[in-house]
């Protein structure tokens, strides 16, 4: 009978932390939302840069390739640094 006590105990801690785990990602949707209505420039730089690192984690060799093109496009038209 203790047994299934620590068992059902578990079973509902871990329920809770379930939905704690949603009710935390529905507030950062929510707030990821406000951040692209409110700083628009920052937002999209916040999604660039994790786009970006998420490629490189992925296709490391593709991104510096993108990467070296990027700087002969950029270094032709005398914009670059």
């Amino acid at each position: 009978m203790k047994a299934l006590g620590f068992v059902i105990a578990a079973c509902m801690i871990l329920a809770v932390l379930r939905y704690a785990a949603a009710i935390l990602l529905i507030a950062l949707s929510v707030l990821m939302l406000w951040g692209a209505l409110r700083y628009s420039r920052e937002f999209i730089g916040f999604i660039a840069i994790s786009v970006a690192l998420g490629m490189m984690e992925h296709h490391p060799y593709i991104t510096l390739g993108l990467m070296a093109l990027s700087a002969v496009v950029t270094a032709g038209d005398g914009k670059g640094a």
